[in-house]
């Protein structure tokens, strides 16, 4: 008991006070030892004092990542997003998509300006009608009207794949004959003389189409037109365009009687046909 009481005491004092009695002097005050120590049995000696370990710190939480705390700060639509190692190559491959189409848009254009095809010009350069016989509601003639077709453009040669002329009474709407044309090659900036054989023979007008006719030859004038269409290419070397569809009419082709007999020839101040081509 005695061991016990002085070593509770020897504690207390060294705990307590801050004055060492042998000297006078102050006493190192070490802190952190708890104020209550439940048994003395186990806790070492050391110079006459009872050794009392020093507590476990606590432990300190993990420092947070850069990212999980940005993500504590900002809302969800403002966090950062850790980059992405596909990014970059996706981004790359988009840059060189549009980079060719660009160059191939602009190459193009350029081809478009130097060979883009102009549109063929054709007018009516002479046409002459014989004396037109009737008889009850049907009537026959020759007619041979010559057309000269253009190829205005200057790095392609046209090609004529296929070339339908149609003769017209305007007056009327009505059909008199059609001529078909071989294929045709027509070179850059060249003038071609088409010659048509458009007569027509015992081609049945009708009473009220044959009537008009008459009063038209007895007047002395007698207005025709042409309708032309065409399949059209346009070639520079290997480079071919595609089939085009070629529309032209040629209105207003006065033919006036001779003083000598009874046929007529082209006379017009309007010699020029107006030419339209679509797509095939």
């Amino acid at each position: 008991m005695a061991s016990s009481s002085s070593s509770s005491t020897s504690h207390t004092a060294a705990a307590g006070s801050n004055v060492n009695a042998a000297n006078g002097e102050p006493k190192e005050v070490v802190t952190g030892y708890p104020l209550e120590v439940q048994s003395l049995e186990n806790v070492p000696v050391v110079g006459g004092c009872p050794h009392v370990p020093l507590p476990l710190p606590h432990p300190q939480p993990a420092p947070q990542h850069a990212w999980y705390a940005h993500q504590q700060l900002y809302p969800t639509h403002y966090r950062y997003q850790p980059p992405d190692s596909d990014r970059p190559i996706f981004f790359r491959a988009v840059a060189w998509a549009i980079l060719f189409t660009l160059i191939s848009c602009i190459f193009w254009f350029l081809i478009w300006l130097v060979v883009h095809p102009s549109f063929p010009q054709l007018h009516v350069s002479s046409g002459e009608l014989s004396q037109v016989s009737i008889y009850n509601s049907t009537a026959t003639a020759s007619c041979n009207i010559n057309l000269t077709l253009t190829n205005p453009n200057r790095h392609l040669t046209a090609i004529y794949n296929h070339m339908e002329i149609s003769l017209l009474y305007t007056s009327q709407r009505m059909l008199l004959s059609q001529d078909y044309l071989p294929p045709l090659v027509q070179p850059r900036k060249n003038q071609t003389v088409i010659n048509t054989d458009l007569g027509f023979t015992d081609l049945d007008l009708g009473k009220d189409v044959v009537a008009a006719l008459k009063e038209d030859l007895d007047q002395g004038t007698f207005t025709l037109g042409l309708k032309v269409l065409a399949m059209v290419n346009f070639q520079n070397g290997k480079w071919k365009t595609k089939a085009q569809f070629m529309r032209a009419f040629c209105g207003s082709i006065v033919l006036v009687s001779l003083p000598n007999n009874n046929s007529r020839i082209f006379q017009s101040s309007n010699r020029r046909c107006v030419v339209y081509l679509f797509s095939k």
